[in-house]
């Protein structure tokens, strides 16, 4: 049996106990009901292939030893997410996530006001479908609330997304958890610089080719934006550093064989009576 975890399926479910306000004798039992499952599933595992070193330390907290963890990172296609050369002529924001809780839409749309302030022309474009429908009306009423209405525009789902990464000056990702999240690895493939929250393996895609800040703090997130508005060449820079990083590390065919590679060894190791 082979493992991945793409988010920490426990951490996960902690934080939709915490949001939907359940009394504490009941989160109490089902936090210890997910555990006793978490730990279940990493007991019978052969191999836990996390794709990132965060998610590896809740694996070893949880008692998986290191020879049983193998880290594949994810992969995108580099002909499909390529480097299209184009730089819009407004100040862009772009966010391709899905409009649900755990991607903190919110902390995003709280950052706008501030990032106005010094780039009056900006526009924040959310690209993605909408997975939570009473979420997505607590969005909308929170950018009315700011008056943000010619600033925040929400692009709904593309067939086409690198195109839409093509139109960013940066993109950004606000989650409040991640695994390894394929938005920041796209756009990075797209050459473009990253501003996202230091949630999951957003750090260790970034490395040194965008910023990382706290969750939930939107005035912190709107300086990290402004500052690469601010330096568009510089920012562009970063964006080609970020594409090098993205084929070195997080191509869809090497992602493809890593996984090919580890099937290959964990069945070699399971007697051919017992395949069959």
């Amino acid at each position: 049996m082979i493992l991945t975890e793409h988010g920490v399926y426990l951490r996960e479910r902690v934080l939709e106990l915490a949001r939907a306000g359940v009394p504490f004798s009941d989160r109490t039992i089902k936090k210890n009901l997910f555990s006793a499952v978490a730990r279940a599933t990493y007991a019978v595992a052969d191999i836990i292939a996390p794709v990132c070193s965060y998610n590896a330390t809740w694996e070893r907290f949880y008692g998986v030893p290191d020879d049983r963890i193998m880290v594949i990172y994810n992969g995108v296609d580099e002909r499909r997410f390529d480097d299209r050369n184009f730089r819009p002529e407004r100040p862009t924001v772009t966010a391709m996530v899905r409009i649900d809780p755990l991607k903190d839409i919110e902390t995003l749309v709280a950052s706008a006001p501030f990032v106005r302030e010094r780039f009056p022309d900006v526009v924040f474009d959310i690209w993605g479908p909408i997975h939570d429908e009473a979420y997505n009306r607590q969005v909308v009423e929170l950018v009315g609330v700011l008056g943000l209405e010619e600033c925040v525009r929400f692009r709904g789902s593309t067939s086409d997304p690198a195109a839409a990464y093509a139109e960013a000056s940066v993109v950004a990702l606000s989650s409040i958890s991640e695994g390894f999240p394929y938005s920041v690895i796209e756009a990075m493939m797209c050459a473009k610089p990253v501003v996202a929250t230091d949630v999951g393996g957003a750090r260790e895609a970034i490395g040194e080719c965008g910023t990382v800040v706290p969750p939930k703090r939107p005035q912190r997130l709107a300086e990290a934006l402004c500052d690469m508005l601010a330096r568009p060449e510089e920012a562009v820079l970063v964006g080609k550093r970020a594409r090098e990083r993205a084929l070195e590390l997080f191509t869809l065919s090497g992602c493809l064989a890593s996984y090919r590679a580890l099937y290959a060894e964990v069945a070699s190791a399971v007697p051919v009576g017992a395949r069959a």
